[in-house]
């Protein structure tokens, strides 16, 4: 059988895209395993990541952090969420499928979630008095089995067609407010360009040796070039550009 025109130029740009980036950024296949959500999100769109506009979802209260993806989405956002990764999650008490496992040997929880893994926050929905968002596993498959899934009680006719769900395995799924604050790490959201932007350039260095900066909020290193570090802590850049 032979794959759809349509389906076989999707697959076709899929390939040269990720060849793309392998040459232009990554230089070898085993660095594109895993990193930055953010900076994955920016070469997909040509956006860009405001780190400082990262949400950690522990740090908000259900309501609040649903208010704030509402309004990222109404801004034209492309939005991101991190599971957190499988010593996490067991640490936290989830259980694992152990029939299950991820497309690269990831953890998949009972719920079905994928630890270590980033998925699309499409949009956010309110149904019946409850407060949904909308997510997509982007291997196309695999989706949240708990409350307000494909076909769970709370999921009936009447919702499927007021929410436009289809009853498949698409990877396509929504989940309630509090269990969405309470399975997810982090939310992260990139910009898109239009005519109100402006591009501006400078360049300059440290005037007057180190220079002292108190951190407004908490950060997760993300990898081995990043630091973790705590609301409230001091920290020091020193510019370590030589001076020959």
């Amino acid at each position: 059988m032979r794959p759809r025109p349509d389906a076989q130029r999707t697959a076709t740009a899929r390939l040269v895209g990720e060849k793309a980036t392998l040459r232009l950024a990554c230089c070898c296949f085993e660095n594109i395993d895993g990193g930055r959500v953010e900076w994955a999100l920016e070469v997909l769109t040509g956006g860009l990541a405001d780190v400082r506009e990262k949400l950690l979802v522990h740090e908000l209260e259900p309501a609040e952090c649903w208010r704030k993806v509402a309004a990222l989405l109404k801004r034209g956002d492309v939005l991101a969420v991190s599971s957190y990764d499988d010593d996490d999650y067991a640490k936290k008490g989830f259980e694992f499928d152990a029939d299950e496992e991820g497309l690269a040997g990831e953890g998949v929880l009972r719920c079905g979630l994928v630890g270590g893994h980033a998925y699309a926050l499409l949009g956010v929905a309110e149904y019946g008095g409850a407060r949904l968002y909308k997510l997509r596993n982007p291997w196309g498959s695999g989706e949240w089995k708990g409350a307000w899934s494909d076909e769970s009680p709370q999921m009936d006719e009447a919702a499927r067609r007021a929410l436009g769900v289809v009853v498949e395995d698409d990877g396509i799924f929504f989940m309630e407010a509090a269990d969405f604050s309470k399975y997810w790490e982090s939310i992260s959201p990139v910009r898109l360009w239009d005519d109100s932007w402006r591009v501006t350039s400078t360049r300059g260095y440290f005037a007057g040796g180190p220079t002292e900066a108190v951190a407004v909020r908490g950060h997760r290193a993300d990898g081995r070039d990043d630091i973790s570090y705590r609301k409230g802590d001091v920290l020091v850049l020193t510019d370590m550009q030589s001076t020959d």
